[in-house]
Order: structure tokens, then C-alpha cells, then sequence
């Protein structure tokens, strides 16, 4: 109450109908203005002179309100005094309009005071926000007393660590952490307090699952209202304690280990200059305890490391302790006695804050058994790569070694001489393993192998497996090259001579020349194979020479398999059919579905021209299943134009049949379209009988199981016998055209062919033939009881669209 009566306020009264003069006021008016009595008589001191031109037009609005509302208006305002000074002042104000005109009464009180201690509050704030976030980890500023702390500013940091959320400003710490903690953290900041002096230690606040570790850096900030400020900095240091406390277990469990292994382990302090070792040492005969003093100064080293190691030794120290770095390093040191035993140090060096090295830690092992083993194997390395490079049975090089060390020869070929590889394989060597056993075989591969290395023109020899061969050769001339391996072949027939007189051994090989360095050794093995290949049904020939021919051929086969995927996506590949015929009535009976390839230029490849190309790199299955799907479509699109349907036969090579899963693949394509399954033929070559007939057998019957029809092609040309056609699952044999060819001139053929159809006959299998040509050769069939053929005389194979204009609508 005594400061409100020591506050001077002034009143004063304006007359805005003269432009706001001021025409009364109180002492305390002219107190805070510094006008006097005589002014406001003189009629000097306006209204409009109290507020700066800065604030006039917030001011008006203010007073514009209280207008409209008719209510005092209470306003806190700079306001000038009559020397000029700039004032704050709050004032209370009103306007009344009456008969006298428009009047206002305002008092006003020096509130400057106030908005300094405002405006120096605002700072004081700034400058804690600014300190709160710049420091680095949690910050907090306690109000400090004997009984509480009160957090007075914290940022979010802070707040982050403890797990607090909202805002705690000015609510007692104690509120957010167990009484122990609050009770070590308030008696060691009222110490700090107390003593004036900053303060650095570390507590504890327990956690939902378990406890943090902090530390606090903290000192008096300053006074507020009578009580100190602390200004605290909390680091979380929860994970340093964990990896301090891991450390200690480490060095514990190092410990162990150091002190039960035969590892010798070190640690060298660079300041003192010693060599600390594991206390397993005693184990080692050395004229030390586990500390070593002025390991270096002392050159304590060269008692013990052999002489010949200790430049490289010492070198290799002076390296870590010019930096940081790890590493190992071999030497030989004296243990146990007198010898010298092979040692590995392992190593890291360490630097200080200052970065200058400080420590050097390392591991010790004896390598002495390594270098023995290291030794042994060094002394058999050239045996080791001799059993991994050569064949065990003839000593030559095996694939990937010879592949290695030819390509090598050829990238060093000499300019004045010729090159060749040679591929060669023993013809009937089955027969010699089948008839004399499996080391009279092995005998004659070591033979050939002898001569291999022993023909001077050779210069590499390896044998890639079973009875094949092939060799790097070297000569002055092509006939010197091919001279050698001439009587290379010679005197390995003549040698087997001897050894089996009633036999006739000889050998079938191919050889590329080879024309530069840039020659790729797979590329000529394969040329040179190929040569052999050309070749091997003509005992005639010696060597068969890779030549253009070939290299042509080759081509033409590589562009038919490139071409095959295409050729069927565009449809260059054509179902054509060739109709089968009762030959007495000339009626059709069936059709047999043939591949034709068309050319770009409207003509066509037989299928001699590329079925055989197909069959040799496995790519015959896409073709054939690919006739087999028209074959389908084609008595699909039958059924549904409501033409009589014929049974169409579709052919399978060999390579397809064996494959597992055939008859899964054959079952569930006819299985996508509306075919009754026994229109479809399903033509088996006779050469198919000469492996796993079994296995052939039983696809054939799971095959006629499902309704399809079996029949065998070419039949009397290949490896049937009567006691494999009793068994065979067939339903139509196909006599092959070569048997018909003579019978209408020769009575020996057509007796022959009677003879063949009784067996057949006999078998209860159907009978037609193929290639018939003329109508003297139906008309013998016909007489011998037998109907069904196909041929030219009825029709060659046609397109499609042609055989349906023909023969079906």
C-alpha cells in the first residue's frame, strides 16, 4: 500500500473542439510532462503532441474503440515529454460530447520503469533460450533451496532424456525422479552452491525397465529473486558405462585367455619404454619375467630373435610407432632352448590425444609347424600339379590343362612354323574292352599315348576321355605336320597288330591348322573334331583336314539352329500331308503330317536339308512337337467343319522319345484341344528299339492306354528282331520303300516282302508301305492280300490348304 500512495499520477482535460488543447491539469501532470501551469494558460500544450508519429495511428484506433463503445479507454503508450524525452506512461481516458463541444479527461502514471524491467526480463529469456541451444546434450537451470530444486528453463534434450513430455518450467524436479536420485542430485548441487565452485559427477535415474547413467557439468548462473540459479549440462552416458563395463569383462576374459593359451600375448608401453608379456611365459625359456624395462633403449631384441630377422624385426617396429597401423610379421626367435623357432607377431599400434603413438598390443604364435608343412608341401607342389593337371592312366594332361597351356603355345607361336591340333580316337576300341577285358583296353590307351609323346612333332598331348585324344602339334611344313602324324597312325596299328593279329586297329583323327596367335583353343579343338568326324566311316584316309567345306557346313548348321526359333514364330515352318491310300479302292485312309521349312524366297528346304542338323544339337523336340500341335488344330478344325475325319500319324525322333516325361508332354498337349486320341499316330523309328526297350515298351502302352495309336517307321531297316516285334506294343508297321523297290522285276524281292508281311501278320500288327510309285507295284501288294500304302503314285506331301481343297471339303 506504501508504494501505491508514492505513485504520482496526473489528470489533465481536453477541448477537441479548439484541436485538442489541453486547457486544465493536476501537479502530477506537470511532474511527469515537465510542462508548467503557465503553459497549459498559455494554451500551448496540445494533445496531439503527447504521442510520437511512429504510434499515432495504432494509438487513434485504440481510442477510436473506446469512442464507439462509450467506455473509458485504459492505454499503455510512449508519450513526449516537453524536453523531448520519450517516455512510457498508462493512462485512462474518456470523451464526452455535450452543449460545450467535444471534451476528453485522461489520466496518466510514469510506467517506464516497468517496461525497462519487461524488456530486460525478454533479454534475460533470449539470452537462456540462446544458451540452452547451443550447449550440446540436455540442459537445465534449477531455482536452488535447502529443501527443493525448481526447474526454472530446460530444452527438449533434457526433456528427451529423462522420458518427460510437456513442459515442467517451475515445477520441483522431485516430481520426476526417484527420491534417492533427486536426494544425490540436490545435496551435490548444494554443495556446488554453497562452495561457489563448479561440480562434475555422475548419477542415476531409474527407468521403466532399468537404470540411465548421466553425467552433470554445472555452476551458479545467477540470483533470482534471493535464490541461485544453476545452470546444469546432462549428458547421457548410459552407453559409455555399458562399454566401460564390456571393456572390463574383455580384459577379464583376455586375461584368461592369455594366462591358459600357448599364445604369448604383449603389450608395450611407448613412454616407459616396456614390454609388458602374458604371465604364460614361463612356459617359454627366456631370461625374463613377464616385464621387460627398456625394451628398445636396451635392445633387448637381439638376445633372442635370430640375426638374420632382426633388421627386418626392428624395421617393422619402428613402423608402428610412427603411426597407427596393424600388421603382422614372421621371424625366428630362440624357445624352449638354444633353437631357433618360426614365430607370427601380430600387431596394432594405438595413438593418444595427442596423436603421437602411445601403445602397441600384439599376439605371438608359433608358426613353427606352417613352415614345416609349408615346406613339405613346397617340395611336392610339382607332383601335386602334376596329379592335378594330368590323367592318372596315361600321364598325359587332362582337358583343363592341356585347354591352358595350348592356348598359351599358340599366343607364342613361332612365325617359321606350322601349327596344328590334332583330335583322334581309337575306331572299335569297345570291341578290345568287350573281348580281351578293361586293362588290355587301358594297355592300348597307354600305347597310344607313348607314341603321342614320342611323335617329335608333338609338343602337347592330353586325352579328354574313354579312347579320345588330342595334341598340339609343331612342324616346319604342312606335309612335315601331317607326315608325322601319319606315322603316328601307322605304328599304332601295327603295334596293336602284334598284340591282337586277328584285329585291325586303326585310329580316325582330324586336324586345324592353326592360322595366327589370336586362334581360340576351344574353337580349334572343336574344328579339329569336326575334321575327325568327316572322316571316321572312311578308313582310307589317314587325317581329315579342316577345310572350308567344313567351316561351311558348320555355318549352314549354326544358321538352321539360330533360325529354327523364328522360323516357327513366323510360321516359315509348314505342316504338309501326305495322304494314305487304300490301294484297291483309291479312296484316302489317312495322312501322315511332314515338317517343310520355307526359304525367304518361296522355296523349301527338305527335311534332309535340316531335320539331321536338329537331331545332332538336341533341337529336333521343338520342331516335333511343334507338327504334333498342328497335327491337332488341324482335326480339331475338322471336327468342327463336320468333315469325315482320317487318323493323321505324326513322326518323333529318337533323341525325344527317351526323354522323361514324354508321355506326360504328348498327354497334355492333345489334352488342350477337342480330339478323340486315336485319330493321332504316333510314329516311332525302328532305330528307337536299340536301347532301353524297356523303357520304350512301357511308354508305348501308357501311350495306347490314353487311345493313341503306335506304329513302327522304316521297319526292316534298322535293329528289329521278330522276338522284339511279338513284344512290341504297336498297332501299324510301316514297311520301308527300300523293300518294294524291285518287286515288280524281281521274284527273290517280292517273295521277301511276302515273307516279311507274314511275320508281321504273325505279330497281329497292321501292314502299310511306303513309296509306292507305280501302279504295278499296288497292284502286287493288293494281290498279296494287303491294302493300305503311300507313296507318289497317290500324292507327295502337300500344304495344308492344298490337301484340304483336295481330299476334305
Amino acid at each position: 500500500m506504501e508504494q501505491i500512495k508514492n505513485v504520482v499520477y496526473g489528470e489533465y482535460c481536453i477541448d477537441f473542439t479548439k484541436g485538442g488543447v489541453v486547457y486544465n491539469a493536476n501537479d502530477g501532470f506537470y511532474e511527469i510532462s515537465g510542462y508548467t501551469k503557465q503553459d497549459v494558460e498559455d494554451g500551448v500544450v496540445n494533445f496531439f503532441n503527447f504521442v510520437p508519429d511512429e504510434y499515432r495511428e495504432q494509438y487513434d484506433a485504440l481510442v477510436n474503440e473506446a469512442v464507439k463503445n462509450d467506455k473509458p479507454a485504459l492505454i499503455q503508450h510512449p508519450f513526449i515529454k516537453k524536453n523531448g524525452t520519450v517516455i512510457y506512461v498508462l493512462c485512462l481516458g474518456c470523451i464526452k460530447k455535450n452543449s460545450n463541444g467535444e471534451r476528453g479527461w485522461v489520466i496518466i502514471t510514469d510506467h517506464t520503469e516497468h517496461m525497462n524491467l519487461i524488456s530486460k526480463y525478454n533479454s534475460s529469456i533470449t539470452e537462456l533460450d540462446s544458451l540452452t541451444s547451443i550447449v550440446p546434450g540436455g540442459v537445465v537451470i534449477f531455482s536452488v533451496d535447502e529443501n527443493d530444486l525448481t526447474v526454472f528453463k530446460s530444452n527438449d534434450e533434457f526433456l528427451n532424456m529423462l522420458g518427460i513430455s510437456g513442459d515442467i518450467t517451475g515445477k520441483s524436479f522431485s516430481e520426476y525422479i526417484s527420491q534417492e536420485s533427486f536426494s544425490v542430485l540436490h545435496k551435490r548441487i548444494c554443495i556446488s552452491v554453497s562452495e561457489n565452485e563448479p561440480v562434475n559427477f555422475e548419477f542415476k535415474v531409474r527407468t521403466e525397465k532399468d537404470y540411465k547413467w548421466f553425467r552433470l557439468y554445472g555452476n551458479i548462473y545467477k540470483y533470482s529473486y534471493g535464490k541461485p540459479l544453476f545452470y546444469s549440462v546432462i549428458l547421457d552416458i548410459t552407453e559409455d558405462i555399458h562399454l566401460n563395463n564390456e571393456l572390463l569383462m574383455q580384459a577379464e576374459k583376455f586375461r584368461i585367455i592369455a594366462d591358459s593359451s600357448e599364445e604369448l600375448f604383449f603389450d608395450y608401453d611407448v613412454d616407459t619404454d616396456r614390454l609388458k608379456l602374458s604371465t604364460n611365459l614361463c612356459r617359454y625359456c627366456l631370461d625374463y619375467d613377464n616385464c621387460v624395462d627398456y625394451y628398445w633403449r636396451d635392445e633387448c631384441p637381439k638376445e633372442f630373435v635370430h640375426p638374420k630377422d632382426y633388421e627386418r624385426y626392428k624395421s617393422e617396429w619402428q613402423k608402428m610407432l610412427e603411426a597407427p597401423m596393424r600388421g603382422s610379421l614372421e621371424f625366428r626367435t630362440k624357445a624352449y632352448d638354444d633353437d631357433y623357432t618360426w614365430y607370427n607377431m601380430s600387431y596394432v599400434s594405438f595413438q593418444n590425444e595427442h596423436g603421437r603413438i602411445s601403445k602397441v598390443f600384439g599376439k605371438i604364435v608359433s608358426i613353427q609347424h606352417l613352415k614345416s608343412l609349408k615346406k613339405k608341401i613346397d617340395k611336392d607342389s610339382e607332383y601335386i600339379t602334376y596329379l592335378l593337371e594330368t590323367d592318372s592312366l596315361t600321364g598325359l594332361l587332362n582337358r583343363k590343362a592341356f585347354k591352358k597351356k595350348a592356348g598359351q603355345a599358340i599366343m607364342a607361336m613361332e612365325k617359321e612354323y606350322v601349327y596344328g591340333v590334332v583330335y583322334t580316337d581309337i575306331n572299335d576300341f569297345s570291341y578290345v574292352n568287350d573281348n580281351f577285358g578293361y586293362e588290355a583296353g587301358n594297355r592300348m590307351l597307354r600305347d597310344f599315348a607313348k607314341l603321342l609323346r614320342d611323335t617329335p612333332t608333338n609338343i602337347l598331348g592330353c586325352r579328354l576321355y574313354s579312347d579320345y585324344f588330342i595334341g598340339l602339334y609343331r612342324a616346319r611344313t604342312r606335309e612335315e605336320l601331317l607326315k608325322s602324324i601319319e606315322v603316328r597312325n601307322m605304328n599304332f596299328t601295327n603295334l596293336q597288330k602284334e598284340n591282337y593279329p586277328a584285329s585291325d586297329i586303326r585310329v580316325s583323327c582330324g586336324i586345324f591348322i592353326i592360322p595366327d596367335r589370336e586362334s581360340d583353343i576351344t574353337v580349334a579343338i572343336d574344328n579339329a573334331n569336326l575334321a575327325r568326324r568327316s572322316v571316321k566311316s572312311n578308313s582310307s584316309i589317314i587325317c581329315g583336314i579342316y577345310s572350308q567345306r567344313m567351316r561351311m557346313q558348320r555355318a549352314y548348321e549354326q544358321s538352321i539352329c539360330s533360325e529354327l526359333h523364328s522360323a516357327i514364330a513366323n510360321r516359315n515352318i509348314e505342316m504338309f500331308l501326305q495322304p494314305k491310300f487304300h490301294m484297291v479302292e483309291r479312296t484316302i485312309i489317312g495322312a501322315e503330317a511332314l515338317a517343310r521349312w520355307r526359304n525367304l524366297d518361296g522355296s523349301y528346304k527338305m527335311p534332309y536339308e535340316f531335320i539331321p542338323v536338329l537331331e545332332k544339337v538336341g533341337y529336333i523336340d521343338e520342331l516335333d512337337f511343334f507338327i504334333y500341335e498342328e497335327v491337332l488344330k488341324t482335326l480339331e478344325q475338322w471336327k468342327k467343319d463336320g468333315v469325315t475325319l482320317v487318323p493323321i500319324s505324326v513322326n518323333f525322333s529318337q533323341h525325344h522319345i527317351l526323354q522323361s516325361g514324354f508321355v506326360e508332354s504328348i498327354v497334355e498337349t492333345a489334352n488342350k484341344y477337342d480330339v478323340d486320341k486315336s485319330l493321332v499316330e504316333i510314329e516311332i523309328t525302328e532305330s528307337s528299339f536299340s536301347g532301353d526297350t524297356q523303357a520304350l515298351f512301357s511308354d508305348m502302352e501308357r501311350l495306347r492306354s490314353y487311345g493313341f495309336k503306335i506304329s513302327i517307321d522304316d521297319f526292316g531297316i534298322g535293329y528289329s528282331t521278330l522276338g522284339l516285334l511279338m513284344k512290341a506294343p504297336v498297332d501299324i508297321v510301316k514297311i520301308d520303300k527300300s523293300f518294294i523297290d524291285n518287286i515288280e522285276y524281281s521274284k527273290l524281292d517280292r517273295d521277301f516282302v511276302a515273307n516279311l508281311c507274314r511275320l508281321v501278320d504273325t505279330a497281329k500288327k497292321d501292314v502299310i508301305f511306303e513309296g509306292v510309285e507305280t501302279d504295278k507295284q499296288a497292284n502286287i501288294l493288293s494281290a498279296s492280300g494287303y491294302s493300305k500304302a503311300q507313296g507318289w503314285l497317290f500324292d507327295k506331301a502337300i500344304p495344308l490348304d492344298k490337301f484340304n481343297k483336295k481330299y476334305m471339303y
